[in-house]
């Protein structure tokens, strides 16, 4: 999205009257800042009177900034009213969005990473309570706009229970995938919303192992760069992270609750697959919210990437404990990041015109698996 024109949020909240006297004139104000900066500033005063044990939803103009800047928006909810309010304390709500050049979540987003934040896990159970050993979490997507992106990785906390046969999270094998949701329907009121999912295809699908013990802890899984491609405009998608282990969790943001969304827009939004192929479009509930994030590159990249894909260089040795050496193969290279599984760089390391080899002192870090970025002059990056 570029401007408003191209994405608008839209604002509005439900106002409860827990008290025992009816209530009028009240309002609703919304306030956005970025940077520290007020960017928004809107208040509705409903006409409807508020009854003792009621509520009322109110709705706020639309915001459409004439650009988007990336980064993360504070937004707070206050309501109010003329009348004596005994408990005022709870007329004011946070609701923190980013606006991301490539990420997708309906997590909450954590200031500092900007990975999606979760608390906890859940997994689904047959009708004896026994938990299902094919269990993916995924998330709904589909976009007016999706034809200008291409999915490259899944970002997720996967963990275990204390009271696992083995807590660590080390050598679990773990999937990712992309599928077409090709069932017709317009909102989940329309009869061609089925449940189970009953049109479905995949698209992408990338396993993988665990390489440490990293549960409770945010993870990057990558799709296979030769098979990522643009996506369709208007047509749903689900990208979902699966295990096959009973003893799995995936893990949930405890701070986002979507009966709000869910009622406005009607739409699918966190999908569960129980079994192998057997989604239930409704998942745990929308105030059970999966803390996945989807990355995505623009379209215009896709070819870009497969050719990333062809560059071949060499780190040594491996493990290193002082020096960590990097073989160019006679590439032209700017930069080298070492970056640990958490997504996290760690060291960053300039590169001078024409060197064919560079050396990262690697002393000083923590021992575990890290990945070495390089990026070339050209703009690649391997």
């Amino acid at each position: 999205a570029e401007d408003g024109s191209d994405y608008t949020i839209k604002f509005g909240g439900t106002v409860y009257n827990f008290g025992s006297n009816d209530q009028s004139d009240i309002s609703l104000n919304a306030v956005i800042t970025f940077n520290g900066t007020e960017v928004y500033n809107e208040t509705v005063t409903s006409s409807d009177l508020l009854e003792a044990g009621d509520s009322v939803d109110i709705f706020l103009p639309d915001f459409a900034p004439t650009s988007w800047a990336e980064g993360y928006y504070h937004l707070e909810y206050t309501a109010s009213t003329p009348n004596t309010d005994d408990d005022p304390q709870d007329n004011t709500i946070t609701s923190d969005f980013v606006i991301s050049p490539s990420d997708f979540s309906y997590a909450s987003i954590d200031e500092t990473t900007f990975a999606p934040k979760s608390s906890g896990g859940s997994r689904p159970i047959d009708g004896s309570g026994n938990p299902i050993p094919y269990y993916s979490q995924c998330v709904n997507f589909m976009s007016p706009k999706a034809s200008k992106l291409a999915p490259v990785s899944l970002t997720f906390t996967a963990m275990k229970g204390s009271a696992a046969t083995n807590t660590s999270m080390e050598g679990e094998p773990l999937m990712i995938s992309m599928y077409s949701y090709d069932d017709q329907f317009t909102t989940i009121e329309d009869a061609g919303f089925a449940n189970p999912i009953s049109s479905f295809y995949e698209l992408l699908n990338t396993s993988f192992d665990v390489l440490e013990d990293t549960s409770s802890v945010t993870m990057t899984a990558n799709f296979n760069p030769s098979e990522i491609f643009a996506l369709d405009d208007n047509q749903r998608y689900l990208f979902c992270v699966t295990t096959f282990n009973t003893e799995v969790y995936f893990g949930t943001d405890p701070d986002k609750d979507y009966n709000g969304n869910l009622g406005l827009y009607l739409q699918p939004m966190f999908p569960v697959e129980a079994g192998q192929g057997s989604f239930n479009p409704n998942g745990f509930g929308p105030e059970t919210v999966p803390g996945i994030s989807v990355t995505f590159i623009p379209a215009e990249q896709v070819s870009l990437a497969k050719e990333e894909m062809n560059i071949t260089m060499k780190a040594y040795p491996s493990p290193a404990s002082e020096e960590l050496n990097i073989n160019f193969n006679n590439y032209d290279v700017n930069s080298v990041e070492l970056i640990n599984t958490v997504g996290q760089t760690v060291l960053t390391q300039s590169v001078k015109n024409n060197a064919n080899s560079t050396a990262l002192n690697v002393s000083g870090l923590d021992n575990g698996m890290y990945i070495v970025r390089v990026s070339l002059t050209n703009g690649m990056k391997h």
